[in-house]
């Protein structure tokens, strides 16, 4: 089985890896192709066509994308964040709530663009990993 493992869902710090048969074959920060700290706002595009090349990986034969966002566990820690912060931060407090959609469409849109600009394809199965398991897990 091959994964692709892309991150990340925010704004900075794009990465990618592949696992093939349970082991780590190739792995990348986006910073390293284009020479600027952190990546902002920049997909992971050359980090995933590099673990491709280096593996010997087709686009059309990446079996699972593994991706560090859950809508789920987001929802879930939602109200713990917001109870935490309502007496002294509330507007971070009302935008956690106001931007919870936006936030979801924004990282999914993240992870859909750099699959097409790489030539996955679109049907490829896709697992999303709570953020900090994803974490945990490495």
């Amino acid at each position: 089985m091959i994964i692709l493992g892309i991150g990340s869902p925010f704004p900075h710090d794009p990465a990618a890896a592949i696992v093939a048969d349970g082991k780590i074959r190739a792995a990348a920060d986006e910073e390293r192709f284009i020479r600027e700290k952190h990546a902002k706002d920049k997909l992971a595009v050359n980090a995933v066509k590099f673990c491709l090349e280096k593996t010997g990986v087709k686009a059309k034969d990446v079996d699972v994308v593994a991706y560090p966002w859950s809508f789920g566990a987001y929802l879930s820690s939602l109200p713990r964040y917001v109870a935490r912060c309502w007496r002294t931060r509330p507007s971070r407090a009302f935008k956690a709530v106001s931007k919870t959609f936006s936030s979801n469409k924004n990282a999914v849109d993240i992870l859909n663009r750099t699959l097409a600009a790489c030539g996955i394809p679109s049907g490829v199965k896709k697992y999303f990993i709570e953020h900090h398991m994803a974490h945990a897990s490495s």
